[in-house]
């Protein structure tokens, strides 16, 4: 199920809107994460990001120039807004495994991970170890800087990668190297290796080779996980085809397989891969150098077996990436012009359909000329609900180099109105927040968002039901957003409580002759009963009389009852004090009691002789 997502609103400072009719594209504020001070072109690497669905957060890793680090690098963390803005100052990060500044080593890798967090790594100044750091949830370092390659090093590290999987607790940590020094019977120097990793970063056995082919691998490679399997893409050093393996936490599983559907003479390079758990398919990006140069796609099923052929996304570039977004489809984003990493560079995107067909046109992304951007990463902020990009950059060709971030937004806004009917009072609220009406009863969202509705009433009404896009009376209501809505909640005041019956009465009681008699005033219909007693030698209370009438309205009654035969025969042996309890119950009230006490006279007998 698709979730609400807040749409940025158009008025929002920096915020692009680009020409279109019932689709619009929305960019964010080009967003500048450091401020490093040089005057080398962005060749280095660029920030790399990912999205935790546990904490729900964004982080991004980076390597930046520190003069005061032993190798003038450091690789810092931030934990970036829902507009791409540091949420923090950046952290540092490899102080104690030591790393060389921006100009000179590749982007780190950050994978999100348990318990909310996320595993970045990076390689050593020598580009011959691998390194590590857990990030926690609120993205600081836990635990030390970690050793991620094994045993013996390597000769030229180049890009790294890495994936969790939540049902084998493990990552796949791979990279592109010279492998000789460690695997001397391999069928060609250059490889990709991988090393599975606990959560805790702790490497799980020793490094092994990912591929072993004679043709060699290139220095782009990367992966993804879904379906209960790794898959792993990289270009062959001759560049003649793209190539995937599939690994899980047995091993590899299977050879090597074609990714891309062209020939020898294209020169697919530079592969990227993402997976859509909407569709259980995999989306492999890549640069075509020769022929029909520029960026294409090919899917993969949920086994990793390519499904259909290629898909042309636009012209020549380099380093291409890719996020998936799941039913809504995948971004693309390379930079343009291929060659281009010092004078002139453009970030450019391009959607695709679920199906892997691209979606309407080429969409430039960093801000244009003078400004230079190069190498972009991109993923998907299901919390934000839109795609997040980060590259390197430069505002001119004479400025310092630094990374920057963006997001990007294509759909159809629609607008939801509620309003609130009836003599009761009530509140009426979405799920993601932007509705509370109250004082809020407008938000706009995006083509496809279900948001969910949970109409409250206030103390003293109630909800007596939904109109127009709802309907029904139970509380909650969810609306699919495919066109602009209006939905109405009827709150209903609660009847008044009548007031209680009065039970206010008087009554005088007295005992002439053999009887006890009562005269009660009462202010309406009702019960009134009377009940006498007395205390008998022994302390126990015994029945004098009782009597009850029933008035009809308000007014005097008499209420009159003869006295016992044991009240008598203690009136033998002198007075008796006598208890009268009066209870008026008025009709539908509650009941009162009077007690009212008064003296018997004595009846001893007189003799005569």
């Amino acid at each position: 199920m698709r979730l609400s997502r807040t749409l940025l609103v158009l008025a929002f400072a920096g915020l692009a809107c680009l020409p279109g009719t019932a689709v619009a594209d929305f960019l964010g504020p080009q967003q500048q994460l450091t401020t490093m001070v040089n005057s080398y072109p962005p060749n280095g690497g660029s920030p790399s990001l990912a999205y935790n669905p546990q904490s729900r957060k964004v982080l991004a890793a980076m390597a930046v120039d520190d003069p005061s680090a032993p190798d003038g690098g450091m690789i810092q963390v931030a934990l970036l807004k829902d507009d791409a803005a540091l949420a923090g100052p950046l952290v540092n990060v490899s102080t104690t495994l030591p790393t060389k500044g921006a100009l000179w080593i590749n982007s780190p890798a950050v994978a999100a991970g348990p318990n909310g967090g996320w595993l970045v790594v990076w390689q050593d100044a020598a580009r011959s170890r691998l390194y590590g750091q857990v990030i926690d949830s609120n993205g600081q370092p836990s635990g030390p800087n970690l050793n991620i390659s094994s045993g013996t090093a390597y000769n030229s590290i180049e890009t790294m990668s890495a994936a969790w999987s939540a049902s084998e607790s493990r990552y796949l940590v791979t990279w592109k190297a010279v492998v000789t020094s460690v695997f001397p019977s391999a069928a060609g120097p250059q490889q990709v290796v991988g090393r599975f990793v606990d959560s805790s970063g702790a490497g799980i056995g020793n490094d092994f080779l990912v591929t072993d082919t004679a043709q060699q691998i290139n220095n782009s490679q990367d992966l993804a996980y879904g379906n209960g399997r790794w898959v792993v893409v990289g270009a062959t050093q001759s560049s003649t085809r793209v190539v995937g393996q599939v690994v899980t936490a047995a091993g590899l599983q299977g050879s090597l397989f074609d990714v891309s559907a062209v020939g020898a003479t294209n020169t697919p390079v530079a592969p990227s891969i993402a997976y859509n758990e909407a569709t259980n398919q995999f989306i492999v990006v890549f640069r075509q150098s020769s022929g029909s140069v520029g960026e294409y796609a090919r899917l993969l099923d949920g086994s990793a077996a390519p499904v259909g052929g290629n898909f042309y996304l636009g012209g020549d570039g380099s380093r291409p990436r890719v996020a998936s977004a799941g039913s809504r489809g995948y971004l693309a984003t390379w930079h343009t012009p291929a060659a281009s990493y010092g004078s002139t560079g453009d970030v450019m995107g391009r959607l695709l359909d679920a199906d892997g067909t691209p979606a309407g046109t080429l969409i430039q992304i960093s801000t244009a000329s003078p400004f230079v951007g190069v190498r972009p990463s991109v993923i998907w902020s299901q919390v934000h609900g839109k795609y997040m990009l980060g590259y390197t950059g430069r505002p001119s060709v004479s400025g310092s180099s630094n990374y920057y971030a963006r997001t990007w937004l294509r759909a159809t806004p629609y607008t939801l109105d509620v309003s609130r009917l009836g003599s009761g009072s009530g509140t009426v609220t979405s799920s993601d927040g932007q509705i509370d009406c109250g004082s809020v009863c407008t938000a706009t969202f995006l083509d496809g968002d279900l948001v969910t509705l949970t109409a409250s009433s206030a103390s003293g009404s109630k909800f007596a039901g939904w109109g127009g896009a709802c309907s029904g009376t139970a509380p909650t209501c969810t609306v699919t957003m495919d066109a602009a809505k209006s939905v109405t909640a009827s709150f209903t005041a609660d009847s008044p409580t009548p007031p209680s019956p009065s039970n206010s009465f008087s009554a005088l009681s007295a005992a002439p002759g053999s009887s006890v008699v009562t005269v009660g005033r009462v202010p309406g219909a009702g019960k009134i009963r009377q009940s006498a007693s007395f205390r008998s030698s022994s302390g126990s209370w015994r029945p004098v009389c009782s009597d009850s009438v029933s008035p009809s309205k308000a007014g005097r009654y008499r209420l009159g009852c003869k006295i016992s035969s044991a009240a008598r025969r203690a009136q033998r042996q002198g007075r008796v004090r006598v208890r009268v309890r009066v209870t008026y119950t008025p009709a539908g009230g509650t009941a009162r009691t009077l007690t009212r006490y008064l003296w018997l006279r004595s009846l001893k007998p007189s003799y005569t002789g």
